[in-house]
Formats: structure tokens, C-alpha cells, sequence
């Protein structure tokens, strides 16, 4: 899946772990893909911040670790004194100039967003519908479950094979520090991805591949 539109942790050179989303990158980039990220450039969006959005060098020694959400799991967490198996989002590492995190992942506990990292013994995958019932006296846990997934099968539509001709779209502005243009699909290439969106109240067309800008489903 393309790393666009994912969430990720920025580990700063001060050792501040930052939360951030991926809104664009300069050519296709995947996870769990071992290419040549030497001239890779992704724009992310800071989250919490006023200046929101800046382009970010994957080579670069701005930061020293990029990781990016990967996978729902069970996560070990010490509550109330005996260990349990909390629900959380992994992250991957991406690029960065650190080597410890061979075997290990970063974790973000649903809820109260806490972070840590954990050996890869001390996560299980977590299947959404065997969750729900797990979770059934925890609404808003489940809530952030059905969110994410609905999101991933969101990417999934947009960078699949299926015509999104009709579909309305928002898309990220690449040219500014916050915005989204809004418009109709009125032409896709369900070969190369290639979007044309013709924008609301001016009828100027975008160009836009959801593989390298983000695109999301506008709600009606």
C-alpha cells in the first residue's frame, strides 16, 4: 500500500517523537518496500502545529527515524499492575539513520495515544470482528477500530482498479499549507491510477494520481 495518507511518528534529532499524517510524495512509495529512497520527498502534515504542512527529505539528517502505521495488534501494557494485551496501532520503520528497531516496533495504545516500543513477541495481529466482541463494553475503542478500517479500505478503493468516474473527491492542495480542493472525477485511468477532478465553482481540472497526493471520498 502507498505510504500516502498514512500516519507516521517522526523521530526529531532533539528525540522528540512527533505525530504527523503523509499527504503527498514526489513518485510512489510503499510500504515494505526496500527501494532507493536517496531522492524520495514526501509532504507531511504536522499535526497539532500552525504551520501545518512542509516537504520532508527521506535522505535528509532533518530527523532521525521515520515510522509509518502499519497493522492493528494486541500490545502488551502493564494496567493496574498486571500485564494485559491492549489494542493499538504498530509503526513501522521507514528511513531514518537509527538500527535498533530490527526486531522491535513503535505502539500507540488506542485511547490515551500513549506511545512505546516493544519487542516483536510482545504483539499479536488484532482481527477487527474478533475485537468487537472482545471489546463490546468499550464503544469508543471499537469506534477507533471501525475508523481505521474504514479508512484503509478507503485508500484501497481510491488506488484500486474500480472506475471512480462521478465520484466526488477532496484532494490535497500541494500548493498550500492547509487546503483541499473539492470536485468531481471526471476521468480515471484504472491503469496508471491517473485522476482528472474538476474543481467546485471554477471548473479547473487536477491532475492527480491518489498514489503520490491524497485523495479522499468527499461526504455528501
Amino acid at each position: 500500500m502507498s505510504l500516502v495518507g498514512s500516519h507516521c511518528l517522526i523521530l526529531t534529532t532533539e528525540g522528540q517523537l512527533r505525530p504527523a499524517i503523509i499527504r503527498a510524495s514526489n513518485r510512489p512509495l510503499y510500504k515494505g518496500s526496500s527501494s532507493d529512497l536517496s531522492q524520495a520527498k514526501v509532504l507531511i502534515e504536522w499535526i497539532g502545529v500552525d504551520v501545518q504542512r512542509e516537504w520532508l527529505e527521506l535522505a535528509a539528517d532533518k530527523f532521525q527515524a521515520l515510522f509509518v502505521e502499519d497493522r492493528l495488534v494486541w500490545a502488551k501494557r502493564v494496567s493496574q499492575q498486571r500485564a494485559v494485551a491492549w489494542p493499538a496501532k504498530s509503526f513501522s520503520f521507514i528511513s531514518g539513520n537509527i538500527s535498533r528497531f530490527i526486531d522491535s516496533l513503535l505502539v500507540e495504545y488506542l485511547l490515551d495515544k500513549e506511545r512505546c516500543e516493544l519487542h516483536i513477541s510482545e504483539i499479536k495481529d488484532l482481527l477487527i470482528s474478533e475485537a468487537q466482541m472482545t471489546l463490546s463494553q468499550h464503544p469508543q475503542m471499537i469506534a477507533e477500530l471501525n475508523q481505521w478500517e474504514e479508512e484503509k479500505r478507503n485508500r484501497e478503493m481510491l488506488t484500486g482498479s474500480t472506475p471512480l468516474n462521478g465520484c466526488r473527491v477532496n484532494v490535497c492542495s500541494t500548493q498550500s499549507n492547509k487546503d483541499w480542493i473539492s470536485g468531481v472525477v471526471m476521468a480515471h485511468d484504472t491503469i496508471s491510477g491517473d485522476l482528472v477532478v474538476i474543481e467546485d465553482g471554477t471548473n479547473c481540472s487536477h491532475n492527480v494520481n491518489p498514489l503520490q497526493v491524497q485523495v479522499w471520498f468527499a461526504k455528501l
